[in-house]
């Protein structure tokens, strides 16, 4: 039986937060992305994109000194019924105090508390999320029965110059994305693309559309690659923080190993170039993806931050993967 730390140390309380609390949030989240890495990975609207969506009084929790300044926080998201991801941080003056330990069991009380939310008969799991340099907060995770489930990478290009249009081979050609046409197609590709990913959980077309095709996406950003009038390779672009994002970029089975995913990339990078971006990131898993990485390596990409996945499974049960229906 897990003894949860329900009560904070003393000098701090916990306090669940509203979207005005936004601005102060972005900035604690990114006072803790310098400490460790240098530079901020957060801007406001990022931040309200994802709390939008949040009942946040169930799914997000700061933690404040007694001069009110946020010096910890936990984001715990539900994942299509079979896992919660958990977003930790804690200011690096205040770590040391149990503030670190507070939070996870915090991420993993509420996912206890809200296991309706979840799939019946399914195993579920906790995903915590830290960064690779946070020695801490890896000892705490393991001590707590957590192991490593895969390490990401962000890679990042900073261009200075345009990338050199991509010549493609006979019977491929481009189709720009069409709304309220393309999407179901794309999706689908999308979705035979990432199939195999280690923590593709089940995902809905709506769920999909919600997060990548609201009013102002810019498709622009996004490659449509085409063979015999079928989607074979895309790649989903946006703007983030004044940077460029690339969320998806692949290739379903069938076409892969003919160097399409390469061109694909080429493809991105000089799409934002013409819209005035000039640093693009993605992220790939480290652990099984060599061939990826060498792709971004070759491609001019660096590593900038990299985190762990730290997973625990908080109920046994059938796994979705295996499940055929």
């Amino acid at each position: 039986m897990t003894e949860w730390i329900v009560e904070l140390p003393d000098g701090y309380r916990a306090v669940t937060p509203s979207m005005d609390d936004i601005p102060r949030a972005t900035a604690f989240f990114n006072l803790v992305e310098i400490s460790e890495w240098g530079m901020p990975d957060f801007d406001e609207n990022e931040v309200e994109e994802e709390w939008a969506d949040l009942d946040l009084s169930k799914s997000v929790v700061l933690v404040e000194s007694e001069s009110g300044e946020v010096v910890a926080s936990m984001t715990l998201i539900e994942s299509r019924g079979v896992t919660w991801e958990a977003f930790g941080y804690v200011h690096p003056g205040h770590q040391g105090n149990g503030l670190g330990r507070w939070i996870v069991d915090w991420s993993e009380r509420t996912a206890h508390s809200r296991d309706d939310e979840t799939r019946d008969g399914y195993k579920v799991e906790l995903l915590n999320y830290i960064s690779t340099v946070n020695t801490a907060a890896q000892q705490l995770l393991g001590a707590r029965g957590y192991e490593v489930a895969k390490v990401f990478r962000r890679m990042r290009l900073d261009m200075a110059e345009r990338p050199e249009p991509v010549v493609w081979p006979n019977g491929y050609d481009l189709r720009m994305f069409v709304r309220d046409k393309d999407e179901r197609p794309f999706f689908a590709a999308l979705e035979s693309a990432f199939a195999e990913h280690w923590a593709a959980a089940p995902r809905t077309f709506e769920d999909w559309t919600k997060h990548w095709l609201s009013r102002d996406a810019d498709t622009d950003l996004w490659v449509q690659l085409m063979h015999d009038r079928r989607v074979v390779g895309i790649s989903c672009g946006r703007v983030m923080s004044g940077a460029g994002w690339i969320g998806y970029v692949g290739v379903i089975p069938e076409y892969r190993r003919r160097g399409l995913a390469k061109l694909i990339l080429q493809e991105s990078f000089g799409r934002f170039w013409d819209k005035g971006i000039q640093q693009v990131d993605l992220g790939v898993d480290s652990n099984n993806r060599q061939s990826a990485i060498d792709l971004y390596l070759g491609a001019g990409m660096y590593e900038s931050h990299s985190y762990e996945t730290n997973r625990k499974v908080l109920r046994d049960g059938l796994d979705w993967r295996e499940d055929e229906d």
